[in-house]
C-alpha cells in the first residue's frame, strides 16, 4: 500500500533532496502542498520515517516556498528555500536559527553545499542581463564572490540545479578547487577550476 502512495499520480509526495547526519535521513519534499523537511531513522540496520518534520508551505520564518537542496553541516540542517530566494539554517531538532544575508534578491537558490569554510549555493536561472544562472560562495555571514559561468564561455549552464566543490590536493601538497556544476534543462555538467 505505501509504495502505490509514493508512485500513483494521486500522490503528493515530490523529494527534491536528501542529506545524512547522525543516523537520519533528512528529506526535503518541496514539491508537495506540505512542503516540508522530514526524516527517516537507522536502527539496527533498518530505516523508518522519524516522528521528526518541520517546516510547512509559507513567508514564515521555517517555512518553505519550495524546499529544494539540503546539506547537513555539524549540528546544522541547511535548506535551499528556492522560490524564496533563500538558504535558511535550522538545528538538527528543526529549530529555526537563521536566513543567510546578502543572497540577490530574484535567486532561486537550488542547492547548498560547503567546502573548507565557503558555502557554495546555485541559483536555478539568470538574474537579468547574466549570462547564465550564477553560484554564489557565502561565508554564512556574507555574500563573498558570485560565479557566473556564461561570463566564462560555458554556454550549456543556463539553469543550474547542483554546485559541488572538491578540494584535489597534489603531491606537493598544493591545493586546488574545482566546482562541479550541474545544468539542470540540458542535462549538462561543467567543472570549473578555480585559479
Amino acid at each position: 500500500m505505501a509504495n502505490e502512495y509514493f508512485a500513483s499520480e494521486k500522490s503528493n509526495f515530490g523529494v527534491t533532496d536528501v542529506t545524512y547526519l547522525k543516523k537520519t535521513l533528512y528529506v526535503a519534499h518541496g514539491y508537495s502542498a506540505g512542503d516540508f523537511v522530514m526524516t527517516i531513522k537507522e536502527k539496527d540496520g533498518q530505516w523508518a520515517w522519524g516522528n521528526l518534520a518541520w517546516g510547512g508551505k509559507g513567508d514564515n520564518p521555517g517555512q518553505f516556498k519550495t524546499a529544494h537542496g539540503i546539506y547537513a553541516d555539524k549540528k546544522h540542517i541547511l535548506v535551499a528555500n528556492r522560490a524564496a530566494g533563500q538558504v535558511v539554517k535550522f538545528s538538527c531538532k528543526g529549530k529555526f536559527k537563521e536566513i543567510f544575508n546578502e543572497i540577490p534578491e530574484k535567486s532561486l537558490i537550488c542547492n547548498v553545499s560547503k567546502k573548507s569554510e565557503h558555502y557554495f549555493m546555485n541559483a536555478l536561472s539568470a538574474i537579468g542581463d547574466q549570462k547564465s544562472a550564477p553560484i554564489y560562495v557565502h561565508t554564512g555571514e556574507n555574500l563573498v564572490s558570485t560565479v557566473i559561468p556564461g561570463d566564462l564561455d560555458v554556454p550549456v549552464l543556463t539553469n543550474i540545479h547542483q554546485v559541488w566543490p572538491h578540494i584535489v590536493e597534489g603531491a606537493n601538497g598544493s591545493k586546488q578547487l574545482y566546482l562541479l556544476v550541474h545544468g539542470w534543462n540540458k542535462g549538462k555538467y561543467a567543472v570549473l577550476k578555480m585559479e
